[in-house]
Formats: C-alpha cells, structure tokens, sequence
C-alpha cells in the first residue's frame, strides 16, 4: 500500500523571527494609545461633547419653533376677535423676539393688518415697508404691496401707490390681475391717459379671457380708446361674470 507523503515546508529561523502583520499592527495600535492616551481621552471627550451640544442644540431650536408658533396663533387669534391692542402688542413682540424666525418676520405683516384695521395709516404703512424685504413667500409678498397700495392711497399718495401696486403686479400669482388694473385706475387718475390706455390694453392681450375684460373695454372706452384687435369680440362670446 502507497504511503502518503505529506511535504511540510521547513520554516527558518529568520522567518520566524518575523512578526505577523496583524500582530504588529495591533501591537503598534497598542503603544500608541499608551503613548496618547490622555490626548485621546481628550479628543474622544471633544467630540461627544460636540455631538452632544449639537443636540442640544438642535432641540433647543425645535423648542423655540413651538414656542414661537403658539405666540404668533395666538396673536392671530387677538386679530381675528378685532382684540387690535393687544394683537398689536404681541405682533410687535414676537417680530422683536425673533427677528430670524418666518413667524418672527410674517408677525410685521400682520402687524401692519391690525394697524389699518384701527385707521393707524402711518405705523400699517412702517410695518408693510419693514415686512416686504424679507418676504419668501410670493402670495404674501403680492398681499403686502397691494396693501401698501390701498394703504398709500388713502393717504393720498397715488404716485407711491401706482408704484406699490406694480410691484404687486410684477409677482405672479392670484394677486396680480388685480394689482395690474389697481396700476391703469390709477394712472387714469393721474391723467396719464396714454399710460391708462396702453396698461389696459396690455391687460386684455395677456389676459383675454379674464373676468375684468367687460369692466376693461369699457375703462377703454372711456378714455376714447379701443380695445386690441378681437378683444372686444371675445368679450361678446363669452358669458358675463358672476356678480
């Protein structure tokens, strides 16, 4: 019977000598953090203190959020019973409180709300003007100018007016139609009739078929003017707007 030979290779005496990689990598792993280790207790403590703090922080801010937000609904609610003083104060106060805040910020806009719905033109004028550069939102950026319209208007400014108007007009949005004819009224009232006649006619060309168009030929016709070609005919087409 053949007997097996098995061939074992002969392992010198230099090779085992050698350290293995993975010992050797512990090992040096080990005399560093001996050599370190109040430096890596140090790092160590840095950095959960940073995470820590993070947190902390994170939760913080969530904290003030909620905080934040039941002031402004509550001043919201103080403005919807017409409680105009004191909505005023809580306005005031939470755009002071966090300036950086979209409550802090949307609390000018309705500031300016409860002071128009008390006759205070001047101070809905100054919280309007305020609010306005920092408007992300387009609807209440639109509302806001168009407000400042109504609010010039009624001080008799027209010219400061036109010009709150055709910043509302340039925001797309459900606003500009609006703000769009606000800006012809007033130059016909102005008596820049050329201007009037030619923002009504823009009107109707970028809007044919908008509720306004009647109410738009006949501002036209007014002023000794016609509408665009086919306008006048469409108007005929279509059926009269609810009123």
């Amino acid at each position: 019977m053949a007997t097996t030979r098995t061939h074992h290779k002969k392992i010198s005496r230099k090779e085992l000598k050698q350290p293995d990689e993975f010992q050797s990598f512990v090992a040096n792993a080990q005399e560093f953090l001996f050599n370190n280790l109040q430096q890596v207790i140090v790092s160590g403590s840095i950095v959960l203190a940073a995470g820590a703090l993070a947190v902390g922080i994170y939760y913080y801010e969530i904290h003030r959020d909620t905080i934040a937000g039941d002031r402004f609904y509550s001043a919201i609610g103080e403005l919807k019973q017409k409680n105009y003083n004191q909505a005023e104060a809580d306005f005031e106060k939470l755009a002071e409180d966090e300036p950086g805040r979209e409550v802090g910020k949307l609390a000018r806009f309705y500031l300016g709300s409860a002071y128009f719905q008390e006759g205070q033109l001047e101070k809905a004028r100054d919280a309007l003007v305020s609010y306005v550069p920092d408007a992300k939102d387009d609807l209440f950026a639109s509302m806001a100018y168009e407000d400042l319209g109504v609010i010039y208007e009624k001080m008799g400014e027209l010219k400061k007016a036109q010009g709150a108007y055709a910043q509302a007009a340039a925001i797309p949005g459900p606003e500009q139609t609006r703000a769009e004819l606000q800006v012809a009224r007033l130059m016909a009232e102005q008596g820049d009739q050329a201007g009037a006649i030619k923002a009504y006619q823009s009107f109707l060309t970028s809007h044919p078929f908008a509720q306004d168009r009647q109410t738009v030929i006949e501002a036209l016709a007014n002023l000794g003017a016609t509408p665009p070609a086919g306008s006048a005919a469409m108007a005929q087409l279509m059926p009269p707007p609810k009123r």
